[in-house]
Parts: structure tokens; sequence; C-alpha cells
């Protein structure tokens, strides 16, 4: 039920001494501390307004707050894409700190109903690259920067400081439709799979978050994730750093990967239903403009009506 909730608390500001409203949960590390919830929709924090403008986010404010303190609180502008942008790097961190052991080749078929699982990816072979790096340093409570992931640049100097995943667009995408893939299964007899992570084509990214899909071999149903969906900007990556055969990744179920694939369930839970998820910045930008005009001019109207 927790992964359904947004959890938004008190956190002073280190330098202002300013009260900030924040996602207290992104991971959960102040389980004493009191909020409010909200449900786990992007959609949702988005209705919630801005900080000087359709203030509705006020109704999150905790029930103990003084009101002095519910006065100053200050509550971050574009609030839904900078939990847009924890959850992306919580899920990211999380899925590059999967043992390779639980990651097997695999290839989901044209109409995502079967996946057929291969051999295990083996280790990593060592390279002089940027492998799964990203510049998402903001923890759960720290002021982070105002860009997110959508335009995120990293150094190499930098990747080798940093255990998180890098976010970079890749302009090839990878033929699934001619890479052949290993039909040998791994000879553990206990093997379960999980979870699929799929590469799709590019234009599945404004589509669907996850879906069901049976396993070749196996009695029990998968979860197959839409890598496009998820992590935009690094799902060529986050599969070409593991496999150059076929078009997904199965991950074997384990108490390690369980934990992980719960973070990319409740980042799959929060774009479900939002349009702007899966966009590039500038897109962004365009998109925020349109809404902006156009609640100022049904406000306008409606103003005029009465």
């Amino acid at each position: 039920m927790s992964d359904m909730l947004l959890k938004f608390s008190i956190f002073r500001q280190p330098e202002s001494e300013e009260l900030w409203l924040l996602p207290a949960d992104i991971p959960s590390n102040s389980p004493k501390v009191q909020g409010a919830y909200r449900q786990n929709r992007k959609i949702a924090i988005d209705e919630l307004g801005e900080r000087t403008r359709y203030k509705k986010w006020q109704m999150m404010v905790p029930n103990n707050a003084t009101e002095k303190i519910s006065k100053n609180l200050v509550w971050r502008d574009g609030m839904g894409e900078h939990i847009l942008w924890l959850l992306r790097g919580e899920a990211q961190r999380r899925l590059f700190s999967l043992r390779r052991q639980y990651m097997f080749h695999a290839n989901v078929d044209e109409n995502l109903a079967t996946a057929t699982v291969g051999q295990n990816i083996g280790p990593k072979v060592e390279r002089e690259r940027v492998d799964d790096v990203s510049i998402t340093n903001a923890s759960e409570n720290e002021f982070s920067a105002e860009e997110t992931t959508r335009n995120a640049e990293v150094t190499l100097k930098d990747a080798r400081k940093s255990k998180q995943i890098r976010n970079t667009d890749i302009s090839t995408s990878r033929n699934i439709n001619s890479v052949p893939i290993h039909h040998e299964h791994p000879s553990s007899e206990s093997l379960l799979i999980s979870a699929i992570l799929y590469l799709g084509p590019p234009e599945i990214c404004k589509s669907w978050e996850f879906k069901s899909i049976a396993v070749e071999n196996q009695s029990t149903q998968a979860i197959l994730f839409n890598l496009r969906r998820l992590f935009p900007s690094g799902a060529e990556r986050i599969l070409s750093n593991r496999t150059e055969l076929g078009n997904a990744i199965a991950v074997q179920s384990s108490e390690m990967s369980g934990a992980i694939l719960r973070h990319m369930l409740r980042l799959a839970f929060y774009i479900e239903g939002d349009e702007t998820a899966g966009m590039t910045l500038e897109e962004l930008e365009e998109y925020n403009r349109r809404e902006i005009s156009g609640r100022d001019r049904r406000r306008r109207d409606v103003a005029v009506s009465h």
C-alpha cells in the first residue's frame, strides 16, 4: 500500500533556514516523521499547483504544524517533475545494483505475449567507458538543481566518482528484429523469472508502463517493464551495457531483485496516465506554456461569465 502513496513532511533548508514541504519517502528513511499523504500519481501531484499559483498544495501541510509554520512553508515549483526525477533516480540506482547472476538474455515476441529466456548474461566486460552513471545526486531531502534527468550531463571523471546511472540520449536504436538469442535454458531447475526488462521500438516510449507476460517453460507469468517508458533517455544504455542478444533482460526472482522491482513498479505507478513523462525537456517546456495559457484563459472566461 505504501507504494501507492507519497508522504510529505516539513524539512528545514540548511542555508536559508526556510521550512519546505517535501517528499519524505524516496527512499523512506524517516518513518517516524509526521506527514500528509497523496496518491502516488504525477497527475495527482501536478493538481496541487505551484508555490504562488493554484495553491492546493496547502492541503498537504501536516496536521501537527502550527499556524505560523503553515503560513511560512515553501512549496517547490514543478514538484511533480521533481518527484519524477527522484523516483527515476532511485529506481535506476537500485536497478544497477542488481547482481549479474540474476540477469539472463531474453527475447520478447512481437505480440508481447511470450518471453524466451536464454543464458545468464555473464560477468561484466571491463571497458574504458561511462557505464551506468547519472548525475542524479540529490537525496530525498536535499535541494537539487532545477534540471531533471531529461537533460542531465556527465563527464567521464564524474562518472567514475558516481555509482548511479547516467541518462544519455542515444540516437541509434538497436535492430530488435534481427538479434539472435540463445535458446539454452539455465541449468538451475529452481530458476524463476519474475520480470522482463524490455527494450521495444522507440515509439512505445509514450505508451504503457508494464504488463504481464508469459515466460516460455514457466507456469507463472512475469512483469514486463517498458524500459523506454520508465527511462526514456537511458533505455538503450540499460540493455547495451548488459547484453547484445535479444531485446530484453530476464530477471530471476530473489530477495534482492524483488526489492529492486518494487521501486520500478512505484515509478511505473507514478507516471501512469501522464503524457509528459516521456517528453524531452524542450517538449515539456512547450507543454507547460500551453497548459498555463489554457488555465489562465479558462479562469478569465469563468470570471466574465459571473
